[in-house]
């Protein structure tokens, strides 16, 4: 209990209270509060009455401390009670015989290896001899002129320290004279040493448990909660206390001696209890479509088929959900929306916080709510942005929410709260979106569909090879750096390279020539190298469609654009899987590529019906490129083309051969 003034921030005008020509000048935790006094009304405790209250308002000589209340009220004293305000104003009230004040505070906030506790709550009472939650008292003199100060016998493992001074504190940590820091640093579990003091015969121990914390993200690393200050004295904090009340008690009435009595806590029902770690949670999800969609629920009880549709996107930082003035179609978006947010129907508080965000060139604006959000491997309360009207044109938007998860310098809100509540080593986000719809010559994709997987190890992901890793560019998302070879030209090294799910592969001008107007057979392979080593290839196959009615007009599945990157959309994605992984403190990122292993559920090529018979729709497997490695090792895609292609020239020889016999 360092303190014994009482400070208050300054609200001149609020409370009605006199300035007196007083100011404030005092010192707290290292920084200096100016302020002034103040005559006024003040309540605190069994404090009620017209009283002088040192407001500030500025500091000076250091930056502003963590404060979050807004006031201090300092209970210790030096020689005379008169020197300690709050103190003396509380006992002073006190009734005859009872100039006590009892504390209960209980446990502190900290991690031990399978639980922690997080929520710290005490008690205390003035003008009273017992406290719900406290057993029987053994008192102890405080030492002369020094508040709250007492001589006990301390005992550290085997030794013994006699007439030590001891302090006390309700938030600080256990500290220790620097001379005695060496039989705790350093210390595992098992070495820590037993620590006790004793007074009037009777011993109070610290428990080791007390010492430790393990606030590593696996809750494996011990952290020694003890401190060193180059001190007489110690000073026994909140993890003492976490296990004994403590009382100040007058010994007369006149408040001129004093002493301090520790008694053993015991539990109560209303106490705070310790809980076990959220170890996490993975999710999978299948959708349908060209890009990546998650159910989204704003009430435990929606149904399935009710959920609002919410697309994950890389070309977006901002999250938000249409709300009921988006629902018909050409208001927001051209599309009709039956699955909105609707705040009356499911709850959501008003957080009187407008939203607004830049949309495909309109602006949408709306609320922000807190409300329940049930997405991915995310169940709870947030603060969701919603979206009630625009200005511009309706936004092409089909589905009833966007996930951003693009971000620059922090994480953004979908990508935080997707990998905060993936396990420990497992936060990542993988997406599988197989092949894309694509007309070809003689066979076509109809359908598109994939599978996000969150929380889960990239390592066995169903559909999906080995993954290959690269960090991220700092403060620029999920873009990578790598090398890019087109087919005819030099490498280009260390490119900047984006990632779309459903954007086309597109390039810088630049590199926009080496594809337009070409011919079907003047089309380039591209290969992204990491390290001279891995290769992944976007197949010139995955560069084309013939969307005529007669699927002979090539229609080039490229775009060029004035930028400063190569972007790998959805017809790169449809052969590799890729995977963005976060260290556990969400710090640093790496994007991982791997090449897709069919499925039998994959999307199937499909031959044109040509008026000859029903096609029994069991064409060959979707996706031409795959990781360049790869392709020597099993020759999938290779075989499948050269194979056809052999055996319809097998055929039309051997039936130019049987006609000649024939003849």
């Amino acid at each position: 209990m360092p303190e014994s003034q009482g400070l208050g921030r300054n609200s001149e005008g609020t409370y009605n209270g006199e300035k007196q020509n007083s100011p404030v000048s005092q010192l707290f935790r290292g920084v200096t509060f100016k302020g002034d006094t103040y005559k006024g009304t003040l309540i605190f405790g069994n404090v009620k009455g017209e009283q002088e209250i040192k407001a500030v308002g500025s500091i000076e000589g250091g930056a502003p401390i963590a404060l979050r209340q807004d006031a201090v009220l300092g209970l210790n004293f030096g020689a005379q009670l008169s020197t300690g305000y709050a103190i003396n104003q509380l006992l002073s009230r006190a009734p005859a015989g009872k100039k006590s004040v009892i504390f209960r505070r209980g446990p502190f906030v900290q991690q031990l290896k399978t639980e922690e506790f997080r929520l710290p709550r005490g008690s205390f009472v003035i003008g009273d001899d017992q406290l719900s939650g406290c057993g029987n008292f053994t008192y102890q003199d405080t030492i002369d002129q020094s508040g709250w100060n007492i001589k006990a016998k301390v005992k550290i493992g085997d030794v013994q320290l006699d007439e030590q001074t001891i302090s006390f504190s309700f938030d600080k940590t256990f500290t220790v004279p620097t001379e005695h820091i060496d039989k705790f640093k350093g210390k595992t579990e098992e070495t820590l040493p037993e620590f006790s003091i004793e007074f009037n015969n009777k011993q109070f121990a610290l428990n080791k448990e007390n010492l430790q914390d393990y606030r590593d993200v696996r809750h494996e690393v011990l952290t020694v909660l003890v401190e060193e200050e180059n001190r007489d004295s110690f000073l026994l904090g909140k993890n003492f206390l976490k296990d004994y009340c403590i009382a100040l008690r007058a010994k007369d009435d006149a408040l001129t001696k004093f002493e301090v009595g520790l008694a053993p806590f015991e539990k109560l029902n209303s106490d705070q209890k310790w809980s076990s770690y959220d170890k996490g949670k993975s999710s999978k999800h299948e959708y349908s479509g060209e890009t990546p969609l998650l159910d989204l629920k704003f009430k435990k009880d929606v149904p399935d088929e009710s959920a609002s549709k919410a697309i994950l996107t890389l070309a977006e930082t901002q999250t938000f959900a249409l709300e009921t003035g988006c629902a018909a179609k050409d208001t927001c978006t051209k599309y009709q929306h039956d699955n909105v947010y609707d705040p009356k129907k499911y709850s959501g508080v008003d957080d009187n916080t407008p939203f607004e965000v830049k949309y495909k060139d309109s602006t949408l604006k709306g609320k922000t709510y807190n409300t329940t959000f049930i997405a991915g491997n995310f169940e709870g309360m947030l603060h969701v942005s919603t979206v009630s009207e625009i200005t511009g044109d309706p936004v092409d938007l089909s589905a009833d929410a966007v996930l951003g998860l693009a971000f620059t310098e922090t994480s953004t809100f979908a990508m935080t709260t997707f990998l905060n509540k993936a396990p420990s080593d497992k936060k990542n986000i993988i997406v599988r979106r197989g092949p894309f719809v694509q007309k070809l010559k003689d066979q076509e994709i109809k359908e598109a569909k994939g599978t996000i997987f969150i929380g889960e190890y990239t390592k066995g992901v169903a559909g999906c090879g080995d993954f290959v890793w690269r960090d991220t560019i700092s403060k620029e998302g999920w873009t990578i750096k790598a090398d890019v070879k087109i087919e005819g030209m030099d490498t280009l090294k260390d490119q900047k390279i984006a990632f779309s799910f459903d954007e086309l592969f597109t390039v810088p001008e630049a590199q926009f020539a080496l594809f337009k107007d070409k011919l079907e057979s003047e089309l380039p392979d591209i290969t992204i190298i990491f390290d001279d080593a891995d290769k992944f290839v976007l197949s010139k196959q995955n560069l084309k469609s013939f969307d005529d009615d007669k699927h002979e007009k090539l229609s080039l599945l490229v775009r060029g654009e004035t930028r400063d990157s190569f972007l790998l959309g959805r017809n790169f994605l449809s052969d590799f899987c890729i995977a963005f992984s976060a260290d556990n403190k969400l710090s640093t990122f790496q994007i991982g590529l791997a090449p897709i292993t069919r499925l039998d559920s994959d999307s199937k090529w499909i031959k044109y019906d040509d008026g000859k018979g029903e096609d029994d729709g069991n064409g060959e497997d979707g996706g031409k490129g795959g990781k360049d490695k790869d392709k020597d090792k099993d020759g999938k895609g290779a075989f499948t083309a050269s194979s056809s292609l052999a055996l319809q020239v097998f055929c039309a020889l051997a039936t130019a051969f049987i006609a000649r016999l024939a003849q």
